[in-house]
């Protein structure tokens, strides 16, 4: 339980770092989540479709690197 504790830190210091929050712990795996705020971008991704959006792209690239 304690290297599961440590690992657990690890993963929740880089994930806050990098503007994502982690929502749940299920034994070995972790639920992180990246999330817009602004309606209008949250439409625009909709109706596009995330290839062509460049802040969801970001928030791709920010899940990946945490």
């Amino acid at each position: 339980m304690v290297f599961v504790n440590k690992i657990a830190r690890i993963v929740h210091i880089c994930v806050h770092e990098w503007g994502g929050a982690a929502n749940k712990n299920i034994g070995d795996s972790f639920l992180l989540t990246w999330i817009v705020n602004d309606p209008e971008e949250q439409k625009k991704m909709l109706r596009d479709g995330y290839e062509d959006n460049i802040r969801m792209q970001e928030l791709a690239d920010k899940s990946l690197v945490a």
